[in-house]
């Protein structure tokens, strides 16, 4: 008998509880300067998107903000793109990620998860990284894979 709903988001929040890490030191760096670039940078329909990162190879972080554009058509690239982009360029693999977005919170930048274009960029050009979210009240990481099997995991604004 298939389990309900409510069992399945039980079972959900359990795995993701079990495989959340702490963020460290360095990683406090770049969540604070995903925030400080949404801050300096946030344009509603702009910029509403900062990401920051840290590569394997690179002592310095990786930063980005999301562009969007509306003509004829609205498209954007992610903030996330951006850091990907920038790490490959150098021959570099991002490992940890944090996103913040400049609205919708009060005015105050929050982080949030990826969206499901950028869990398919990391798949094929981070498949390493770990992604900083909110969860119950902290920020803490989580393997980007985790994603792939709850697109949509339980996390609020840390």
């Amino acid at each position: 008998m298939p389990a309900s709903i409510e069992e399945l988001r039980a079972k959900q929040a359990e795995l993701i509880r079990e495989a959340a890490r702490a963020v460290t030191e360095r990683d406090r760096i770049i969540i604070l300067a995903a925030e400080q670039l949404i801050k300096q940078w946030y344009q509603k329909d702009w910029h509403h998107l900062a990401a920051c990162g840290w590569g394997e190879q690179q002592a310095e972080h990786y930063s980005a903000l999301q562009l969007n554009c509306k003509r004829a058509r609205e498209s954007s690239v992610c903030a996330e793109a951006g850091i990907i982009m920038a790490a490959s360029m150098k021959g570099d693999e991002v490992l940890t990620i944090v996103t913040f977005h400049g609205n919708h919170n009060g005015g105050k930048p929050y982080v949030v998860p990826p969206c499901a274009m950028c869990l398919a960029r990391f798949r094929r050009f981070a498949q390493n990284c770990e992604v900083i979210v909110g969860l119950e009240g902290s920020l803490v990481k989580l393997p980007q894979e985790i994603f792939s099997a709850y697109p949509y995991p339980v996390a609020d604004t840390g």
